[in-house]
């Protein structure tokens, strides 16, 4: 689940990467750098910049959950371990909302960034089916879904 904004934060630095980590280092005590996720052009790189910022994984002591952060964009992921499921309206919305409300202050506050303009939302669920059940070819795809048929 995330937000991309309009335009990337140019305000938003490397440095502010260590400031905000000490905000929520407690909840997600591991942090990983990452290729930035999306299309170079619409990420807001200058050519005076030899390093691009990379995007910035931050990741919960069970490996469950994980914030997402680089210029353009804030994302929240749960990860699934075995047949826990937090559900939506009850875990995954609210930490969303949490979180991304937690990291607009801090934008504000630290960085001096204005209000963010969200170009777009993402929400994606993936379920993966067993062909174990009897689903073994795409042909059978209409039994699971039935807008999909032949």
């Amino acid at each position: 689940m995330g937000v991309y904004f309009s335009a990337p934060l140019p305000e938003f630095r490397s440095q502010h990467v260590g400031l905000y980590w000490s905000k929520i280092r407690e909840q997600f005590p591991t942090v990983e750098q990452k290729p930035p996720a999306g299309r170079i052009d619409a990420l807001g790189y200058s050519l005076a910049e030899v390093f691009p910022m990379p995007r910035y994984w931050f990741i919960s002591d069970d490996e469950i959950e994980l914030l997402q952060v680089q210029r353009n964009a804030f994302l929240v992921n749960w990860r699934n371990q075995g047949d826990r499921y937090p559900g939506y309206s009850k875990h995954l919305k609210p930490t969303f909302t949490t979180y991304l409300k937690q990291y607009a202050e801090f934008l504000l506050e630290e960085v001096g960034a204005s209000e963010l303009n969200i170009k777009s939302c993402e929400l994606i669920y993936t379920n993966v089916i067993n062909t174990s059940q009897g689903n073994s070819s795409q042909l059978d795809a209409s039994n699971i879904i039935p807008a999909f048929s032949e």
